[in-house]
């Protein structure tokens, strides 16, 4: 894996992880049901990030979704601003543009196994 995927990886799973500790904790008081649908949102963030580490870069696509999704619902159902909610969004919205870079770049083929390179005899 190289450096971009593993990023946007990581940037999800910690976003996921910090909006997860952050809503068990009480650090972001969300108003009504929006704190159940953050938590869902953040742990499957948080499960899909991991996935990317080992799955198809179409992962990234569900992941910039979700990561969208999540700071959406963080930053329109908060009551008031908190640091982990302002970390969350940020982590978020880094997320979502790793992610996105990460599924359309593709990989670059090493000198060593371009087909160009074969010996040729004769």
């Amino acid at each position: 894996m190289t450096r971009l995927p593993m990023a946007a990886a990581c940037s999800g799973a910690i976003a996921g992880l910090i909006a997860v500790v952050a809503s068990l904790g009480g650090a972001v008081p969300l108003r009504g049901g929006w704190s159940a649908i953050a938590l869902v949102l953040a742990v499957l963030l948080a499960l899909d990030s991991l996935v990317a580490f080992l799955g198809p870069r179409r992962v990234f696509y569900s992941t910039a979704v979700l990561s969208a999704a999540l700071a959406a619902f963080e930053a329109g159902g908060a009551t008031e601003g908190a640091v982990a909610l302002v970390a969350v969004v940020a982590l978020c919205a880094l997320a979502v543009a790793l992610c996105l870079l990460a599924a359309k770049r593709e990989g670059r083929m090493p000198e060593q196994s371009n087909p160009m390179n074969l010996p040729v005899f004769g």
